[in-house]
């Protein structure tokens, strides 16, 4: 009788809930002779002010160990690991970026980004770029 041979799964890093709405019945389509599992970052990484070049492969890999962790899984049970980021108008030319005081979050339209500190949205904007390359 041969050892039962486990399955590796696919783990699929997306930022949010709406992130894995959209996107994770794809994966789990295109990834189908696989088990597909999902890990949230509740909030985009690339953007948060503590995270940088130097040390955002490393959060990555907290996420991905806090999740084993959570499984209770092995880092060989992994087939891949895939992280989905999205750009937030991270390369919008800062020109379209319009301050709009009154508002409390972003407001994104095909054009611009419109938010209540415009200089805020061009340092994040830097980081988001810096972070993803």
């Amino acid at each position: 009788m041969c050892p039962r041979v486990k399955k590796q799964m696919v783990l699929v890093i997306f930022e949010g809930i709406t992130d894995q709405d959209a996107l994770g019945q794809i994966f789990d389509e295109y990834f189908s002779t696989q088990n597909v599992r999902v890990a949230l970052t509740h909030g985009d990484i690339t953007a948060r002010d503590s995270i940088n070049p130097s040390n955002i492969r490393a959060t990555v890999g907290d996420i991905v160990r806090g999740f084993l962790k959570r499984s209770k899984l092995k880092a060989e049970d992994l087939a891949q690991i895939i992280q989905v980021v999205d750009t937030d108008g991270a390369y919008i030319p800062d020109s379209s970026i319009i301050e709009s005081t009154n508002l409390q979050r972003f407001r994104y339209t095909l054009s611009t980004i419109e938010g209540a500190d415009k200089s805020q949205i061009v340092k994040r904007n830097e980081r988001k770029q810096s972070n993803k390359n």
